[in-house]
């Protein structure tokens, strides 16, 4: 009685084993091809989750050229924002909104000029890594930001023409201003953050 009853509990572990290790098997499978299926190729529209307001933020990656193409034909998904410049913000964060009205690229110079509602200029010096998501646009690396805007509530005149002249040297940054009503603290550049921000 005891050896019929110890087969038993040996045909049932050895199901078990057995079932346990088809359903392994096909959850691998499955892994594989659904990551296989998945896989990004270069210059598309892709998904990843970050810590925004929203769970997943879809972007896509551009040349200056596209960039300015795109913006060019009224394309662009970013329509403005707050200015960030290596870390460095442009007013308080989220505290104020530039309307983009028109961008171009000089493909010699290699300039990207982008034009806000205000007259305001971002003048870009070999930018790279561009990256526009649907509420913001990155630009990760360029050597020189050039930022100028006439003191808002103020006439449009050159007395009132102010500048941010960002530069990049290797793994430095240098930066001045013509603004005169406070002392610029630039001790927030950091190298690592984009070059420019616009959300």
């Amino acid at each position: 009685m005891l050896l019929p009853a110890l087969r038993q509990a040996v045909t049932v572990a050895s199901n078990f084993k057995m079932t346990f290790l088809l359903i392994l098997t096909a959850s691998t499978i499955l892994f594989f091809l659904v990551r296989h299926f998945r896989k990004d190729t270069p210059n598309t529209t892709h998904s990843m989750n970050i810590k925004s307001n929203n769970d997943a933020d879809t972007f896509i990656n551009l040349t200056p050229t596209e960039f300015a193409e795109k913006y060019k034909s009224q394309q662009g998904q970013v329509k403005g924002g707050t200015l960030c410049f290596w870390g460095h913000w442009f007013g308080k964060p989220y505290d104020n909104f530039h309307q983009v009205t028109s961008v171009d690229f000089d493909t010699i110079a290699n300039v990207l000029n982008i034009r806000f509602s205000e007259q305001e200029t971002l003048t870009i010096t070999n930018p790279a890594d561009i990256t526009e998501y649907k509420e913001r646009l990155v630009i990760a690396k360029a050597d020189k930001i050039y930022w100028q805007w006439y003191y808002y509530g103020k006439t449009q005149e050159p007395e009132n023409l102010f500048y941010y002249d960002i530069n990049r040297k290797e793994v430095s940054l240098s930066a001045t201003t013509n603004a005169d009503w406070y002392k610029a603290d630039w001790k927030d550049l950091t190298i690592t953050k984009p070059a420019v921000l616009l959300t």
